[in-house]
Order: structure tokens, then sequence, then C-alpha cells
């Protein structure tokens, strides 16, 4: 497998269920004349969107992003088709430190299922909006260029649905797959949490028998399930972690006083900005709860003003890395490192596959630098298990 993010590397490298493989940075795959072809054709497009001088947001501007997005990805992919990508590539492997071929040495009994999530900020809301203008879609397209050379039996793709999945792998592949595509969410499965994002399923024509399309009701009546845990579960970290956390942060907010200070409410030691939001939920709480209707949970997000977010409920929100999440069932915000349970790491269980310490040592700003951009295990795992019933070989 190969990683864009130096973090991601890290935690592959040093897990204890390594990889057989684990390459170094996808941009490596090319030689740097490609990777420079393509950050200065970006570039030109860039230039002259800014040198438009269309106020940035608005329609004109949007438009112009769009029109100079789509040049470049034209131009882009008029140039990727013309370099080789050789079969026998080799590149520095950070297990075997050492250079080992790119691609699975396949017998007739393999299959091979290609997994991949192209970053999504340059089409997130959250992201700058710059679509194909962003210097991250790059890597989309070195690692898209690369495996229609190599064609795998599938290929499994993971992105927000603002990115344009069909149109892209229809340019790239042309007619060597057939292609569909999917909404899923945890809570489809059961799963106390949103994050929806689709997921898109490319199958060799030349090596796969055709399979049911990964849209249609067949697949729904396998996967879909009513909540089947509570989302308090995510709170799952030990108690001396809580504490710690909880101390570090009356530190940082420099807050002096006797003993007892380990004993304040979360929010009292808050920045004001996020205490006041507290406030804000917490009203709205009170009138849900007096009501009736709410959340067993109650989750809030204190990085949005209750305005937006709504009410506190009961399923976790779609995580992102700024996001700052508190439960008035739990009394206590969602630590960083619980992030990953919410996305299916196993952390506090005791597993075998995970090392708790690996996750805990990444420090705050990675550990939601790279929970905040993971995909959810089980909604990827479910998937390809869909893939892996349907699949005949030709």
């Amino acid at each position: 497998m190969t990683e864009y993010d130096p973090v991601c590397q890290e935690v592959l490298v040093n897990s204890k269920t390594k990889p057989h493989h684990c390459f170094s940075n996808i941009l490596d795959r090319v030689p740097k004349a490609v990777t420079k072809y393509l950050d200065e054709c970006q570039q030109h497009h860039r230039s002259a969107l800014q040198d438009s001088g269309e106020p940035v947001g608005s329609r004109k501007y949007r438009q112009l992003i769009k029109d100079h997005g789509e040049d470049f990805l034209e131009e882009a992919c008029s140039y990727l088709e013309h370099i080789d990508f050789p079969k026998d590539a080799v590149a520095q492997c950070r297990i075997c430190n050492q250079d080992c071929p790119l691609w699975p040495v396949l017998d007739e009994n393999c299959v091979w299922i290609e997994i991949a999530g192209n970053t999504c900020t340059p089409w997130s809301s959250v992201g700058k909006g710059l679509g194909w203008l962003d210097t991250l879609s790059i890597p989309c397209l070195i690692w898209a260029f690369t495996s229609r050379w190599q064609l795998p039996h599938h290929i499994v793709n993971e992105c927000t649905s603002a990115w344009p999945a069909k149109s892209f792998f229809h340019k790239v592949f042309g007619g060597l797959y057939d292609i569909s595509s999917i909404s899923m969410s945890p809570d489809d499965l059961g799963l106390p949490a949103t994050r929806n994002r689709t997921y898109t399923h490319l199958s060799c024509k030349s090596l796969c028998c055709p399979i049911v399309q990964l849209t249609s009701a067949e697949f729904n009546d396998i996967y879909r399930r009513d909540l089947v845990v509570d989302a308090l579960d995510f709170w799952s970290a030990p108690k001396s972690l809580v504490k710690a956390a909880h101390r570090d942060l009356v530190k940082k907010r420099k807050i002096v006083g006797g003993l007892g200070l380990d004993r304040l409410p979360w929010h009292e030691i808050m920045p004001v900005g996020l205490k006041k939001r507290w406030f804000s939920y917490k009203k709205l709480h009170d009138e849900t709860i007096a009501s009736g209707s709410g959340g067993h949970a109650a989750i809030c997000n204190l990085a949005w003003n209750s305005s937006y977010f709504g009410s506190p409920r009961s399923l976790m929100p779609a995580l992102l890395t700024k996001s700052v999440i508190y439960s008035f069932a739990a009394k206590r915000p969602l630590l960083a490192c619980e992030h990953f349970v919410v996305h299916g790491i196993p952390l506090f269980r005791g597993s075998d596959v995970v090392d708790d310490d690996l996750f805990l040592n990444l420090g705050l700003k990675r550990q939601r630098r790279l929970s905040g951009n993971q995909t959810v295990v089980q909604v990827v795992g479910t998937v390809v298990g869909l893939i892996m019933l349907g699949h005949r070989s030709r």
C-alpha cells in the first residue's frame, strides 16, 4: 500500500499488524518531470483565476474555478495518457527497507481489489473549494492513471459526494471498467454515527463477469440495519486518560485555584467561545428533555453555532479535524483519541490488532488530522465484502 500522508505512513509502519509493504509518497511513482508538468499546468490555471479580478466566492469566481479546473483536468489526462507506467515498477518500501515491486504478483486464483480514498478537501465545503485547481488533487491523478495501466480486478474509491467520481473515472478508464456508485453512512449499518461518503466501484470488464450494481436494492437489503449500539460507547477512553486531558486543558487555559480544579465541569475550563456555545446547546438540550424528544447521548459540535447544528442529538456527526464534540449524557467532550473509535479503530479494547500507544502518542494535532481524514472501517469493509460476494472471474 502507498500513502501520501507521512502520518499515515508512520501508523502503518509501526502498527501491530504491519502490511506486507508500505511505499513512499505516491507522487514518487512517476518521474519528477511528470509532477513538475502537472504542477506548472495547474499553477497556470490558478494564476488565470487570480488575474481575473473576480471577487472570491462570487458566482463568476466559482464558475471560473469550474472552467479552469476542467481545462486543467483535460490537459492533465491528455498528458498522462502518454506516460508509461511499467508493470515491473519498484519503489522504496518502509517495511522491507529496500525497493519492492509496486504491484502485487498474482496467480490465477488471486483477486486484486485496489482501495483508495482521495483527499476530499478540494471539493469539500470545509476546504478551499478549488476542485481540480487544488494541489491536493494531483495525487489522485497519479493514482488513477497508474491503476489504469495495471488493471486491478476491482477498484474501490471513497470520497465526498461533491467529488465528480463517475465522470472522472469514465474519463480515465473509458470502457475498461463497469462503474457504479453508492452513498453510505455508518448509521446505514446500524452504527450511531453519520459520515455520508460516496463509494465508487470499478469492475474490470476483461477480468470479471458482470455483477449486480453496487447501487441495487439487493445490496441494500444485505447491509442496511437499524441502530444496534448507543453513541455513548464512543466515549470509551480509560478514566486516567480523561483525567489527564482535563488536567492538560486546565494548565493550557492557565486556570488557577486550590484543590478541586480536577473536579471543575468541562464547560467551565473551555475557551470562552466554546463555553458560550455550550450554554446555547444546554438550553436546547433542556428544552428537548422537557418535551421528551431529546436524543439519549445528547451530542453537539461546539465548533458550530447551535443555530446551524440544531439541538443535541443521538447520532455522532461527521468528524472533521476541528470538531469539538460534547455529550451532555457523558458530561464531557469526546477526546481526540476517541475519534478513532468512532471510525472503527478498536482502541481501549485490549485488541491484538491495534496498539493503543501508537495512536495516543501521535499528539492531539496529528490525532485530529488523521482521524478527520479517515474512512470508516466498517463501511469500507462492507463495500469490499459486497464486491467479493458478487465477484466471478472470467
